[in-house]
């Protein structure tokens, strides 16, 4: 079985639609415990990215996962 793939359009069409967003949340989490990510930041991301590359790198500094 084939799975159909969605183009860029057309998956922002079918989240739109939902009510969905691209990734934007519209509020920040109330639970978030700002010391807990500065420190899985600076301890596990770096880890995390060791030996990714070129265009599959994440970049943090554009909020881009």
């Amino acid at each position: 079985m084939t799975v159909p793939r969605l183009l860029h359009g057309e998956t922002w069409l079918l989240l739109k639609s939902n009510g969905w967003s691209w990734q934007q949340p519209s509020r920040r989490a109330i639970e978030r415990d700002d010391d807990v990510v500065e420190l899985w930041e600076k301890k596990v991301w770096p880890q995390a990215t060791d030996g990714v590359s070129g265009a599959a790198a994440p970049d943090r500094a554009r909020g881009q996962a």
